[in-house]
């Protein structure tokens, strides 16, 4: 795997080992991101050839890590994420994911859309994930 000027040592042993990494931000006045949070990946994109992934829902960074952990070996066994699908493979009890195409930053990412403890996709408090998706521009 490439090595990246700017990387954090560990950053960097995680792009070696594994071909990835990921990172938690918050966003104290959440516009940009729904919930006030984007968990995102790098190196997807460089090393599979597969978009990389975001959560923008509060949950607790290992399970974040966990559903990117899932996803990237089923990327690296042939599997390609595409926007507006839906997915069981993923989640325990066969709950289903939908991807979106959204923005982290400049760059195009694939959003998760977590369900709700039932496993529906349409409870309101779940859907805002969908929102604020657009690319913010250069300037």
């Amino acid at each position: 795997m490439r090595t990246k000027p700017g990387l954090s040592i560990r950053d960097q042993q995680l792009l070696t080992e594994y071909g990835w990494y990921c990172h938690l931000e918050r966003d104290e006045k959440p516009h940009h991101y729904p919930y006030g949070i984007n968990i995102h990946t790098h190196g997807i994109q460089e090393n599979f050839n597969h978009p990389d992934l975001q959560i923008c829902f509060d949950i607790n960074l290992e399970l974040a890590l966990n559903i990117f952990d899932r996803m990237v070996e089923n990327i690296k066994s042939g599997a390609k994420y595409e926007p507006d699908k839906s997915y069981n493979d993923v989640l325990a009890n066969g709950y289903n994911i939908l991807i979106i195409t959204a923005a982290e930053g400049v760059r195009r990412v694939l959003r998760i859309i977590l369900p709700d403890a039932s496993g529906g996709l349409n409870n309101p408090d779940y859907v805002r994930q969908i929102s604020l998706q657009r690319p913010r521009r250069n300037k």
